[in-house]
C-alpha cells in the first residue's frame, strides 16, 4: 500500500533533486534561506506541495545491514530544486 499522494509531476518520485538542508549545529539555528542545496532524491509526494526526500548528500544517521541511513525530510517548492547534471 503506497501512504503517498498522487505525484502532480513537479518532482517525480526517485527524481534527483537538490534540496535546503543544514550540514553544520550552526545552520540549524540560522535562516533556512541559507541552508546549502545538498544532493536528494524524491520518495513520494505527501501532499499539495509537499514531497518526502531522501537527504544523501547529508551524514548517514546510521546504518541497517552495512548500508547507510539518510535523513529523509518533508519540504515544499520552494526548498526542493531540480538537480543540476554534474
Amino acid at each position: 500500500m503506497n501512504l503517498y499522494a498522487e505525484n502532480d509531476g513537479s518532482f517525480p518520485d526517485e527524481s534527483a533533486v537538490e534540496v535546503r538542508y543544514p550540514l553544520t549545529d550552526e545552520q540549524c539555528n540560522g535562516d533556512r534561506d541559507t541552508w546549502p542545496w545538498v544532493p536528494g532524491y524524491i520518495l513520494g509526494q505527501c501532499g499539495p506541495n509537499e514531497w518526502d526526500v531522501c537527504v544523501d548528500g547529508a551524514r548517514p544517521t546510521g546504518d541497517e545491514n552495512g548500508e547507510p541511513l539518510y535523513p529523509c525530510v518533508f519540504r515544499d517548492a520552494s526548498e526542493i530544486r531540480t538537480a543540476v547534471a554534474r
